[in-house]
């Protein structure tokens, strides 16, 4: 099994929001461009890049803290690609 380190993005943080605050919103937050751009120049993070409509974009995870800080972290999560998915006996020895 393959260890995976976890990559943070960088130059974005949330908060937990007053008790005041709207019950829809679920945290503040903060961008600081210049940390946030040298987080997508990091190593690592590679297999969070896609593209869409022509458009670089990086997959990301939002997780809430035991503190009610939450943290924003790239997914870099790639499936095994092994090619065929089947059992090896293949569909037509299905028991059914």
């Amino acid at each position: 099994m393959s260890e995976t380190k976890t990559k943070y993005v960088g130059g974005v943080r949330f908060f937990t929001p007053s008790e005041n605050a709207p019950e829809s919103l679920c945290a503040n937050g903060v961008i600081t461009p210049k940390e946030l751009g040298e987080a997508l120049k990091q190593d690592g993070i590679e297999n969070a890049k896609s593209e869409y409509k022509g458009n670089e974009q990086y997959k990301v995870q939002l997780w809430k803290n035991e503190d009610g800080t939450y943290n924003l972290t790239f997914n870099t999560y790639k499936p095994n690609q092994s090619g065929n998915s089947k059992d090896e006996k293949g569909a037509d020895d299905l028991p059914f």
